[in-house]
């Protein structure tokens, strides 16, 4: 029996949270394991208990643009390039942006669809040109 073995065959330590044994694990030992006590089986759960996290399966098609503490909604004209470049920015994106961009597009048909871009990395969208006023308006309305 190895040193491991004997200092693990404590009781105490396998209730802790198990301990597996691969290649001289004994039955009641094999069965313990880390993840089976933290984890439940995937068999075993429902969706109803999962949390989703934002921009996930879950949330695909609904999202909320959340306002600042002043009631503002979060759009913003940036200017790059030394100012020669301008885009409108929606930010505080919560859910699915792709689907805000999708619906932003059916109500402003004016603005060109290669101009929408969605950022999933900061959870944003960005708009080639000023149309700031015009965001705000549809969302206005809409949050």
């Amino acid at each position: 029996m190895s040193v491991a073995r004997k200092v693990f065959n404590n009781k105490s330590i396998l209730r802790l949270g198990g301990v597996r044994f691969h290649s001289h694990a004994t039955e009641s030992e094999s069965d313990i394991s880390l993840s089976s006590a933290l984890f439940p089986k995937l068999t075993d759960t429902k969706q109803e208990d999962m949390i989703p996290l934002d921009n996930s399966v879950t949330t695909r098609g609904k999202y909320f643009v959340g306002r600042s503490e002043t009631g503002n909604l979060p759009v913003y004209t940036d200017y790059l390039g030394g100012g020669n470049k301008v885009v409108t920015e929606i930010k505080k994106i919560r859910g699915d942006p792709v689907q805000l961009k999708i619906d932003l597009q059916k109500r402003l048909p004016y603005i060109d669809p290669k101009d929408w871009r969605v950022v999933a990395a900061s959870n944003k969208i960005t708009v080639k040109g000023n149309y700031c006023s015009q965001i705000k308006r549809v969302l206005g309305q809409t949050f």
